[in-house]
């Protein structure tokens, strides 16, 4: 037993343990174990929530995320990282399929844990940490382009919409406060500017070449 070990435990959680089968709009805390995932990913990070959520050990604080970006994740894959790529070596910018989706800035998620520190414990053991305001993939690569200065129209691989992919923050900004999210302009501004940076011209040239091989 490790509990005398550690003061408190935060679990970075996500969305994906609502199951994405049984996506909604905006989806509360209490869609728990409505519907259990079938993916690895999912399956993975609801056993590690029933497991918190079952345990005496209340020293303990599940932060489920539904979307986040920003330095050092992977750019091969991730939508906003590898389209700020697309533009760095003239390729344009693109998305298999429209969604809303609920990103919020790495960033902002590291404020978020500084100030919540003299906060814990709190009332229950998972919560949704999100905007509540998604943000649909198109209206992202529109920024993207805007501050890449792209004349390339952005690519659309499908016509239609996915499910939402959102969460509904309210129970744990009514019982904390509200907590102010950076515009999407200036966080991808940042990471822009992070990535004209870091980014060498090996890198750049081995990126393009497994973007369009």
């Amino acid at each position: 037993n490790a509990n005398e070990h550690f003061g408190h435990m935060i679990q970075i959680g996500s969305g994906a343990e609502y199951d994405k089968r049984a996506y909604k709009p905006k989806m509360k805390e209490t869609l728990f174990k409505n519907s259990i995932p079938i993916d690895t990913y999912g399956i993975g990070k609801f056993c590690i929530a029933n497991i918190l959520e079952d345990s005496k050990n209340k020293k303990i604080t599940n932060f489920r995320l539904f979307g986040i970006f920003g330095n050092y994740e992977d750019y091969s894959r991730r939508f906003i990282s590898n389209n700020i790529c697309n533009s760095l070596v003239g390729l344009p910018v693109s998305l298999n399929r429209n969604m809303l989706f609920d990103f919020i800035w790495v960033d902002d998620f590291c404020k978020f844990l500084d100030s919540i520190f003299d906060k814990i414990p709190l009332s229950s053991i998972s919560y949704n940490f999100c905007s509540g305001n998604p943000v649909s993939l198109l209206e992202l690569a529109q920024i993207i382009n805007k501050l890449m200065k792209n004349s390339d129209e952005i690519v659309i691989k499908n016509p239609g919409m996915n499910p939402e992919y959102s969460g509904d923050p309210s129970m744990l900004f009514n019982e904390i406060g509200k907590f102010s999210f950076t515009p999407f302009e200036s966080s991808i501004s940042k990471l822009i500017e992070f990535y004209k940076k870091t980014m060498t011209s090996e890198d750049l040239e081995i990126f393009k070449g497994k973007a369009i091989g």
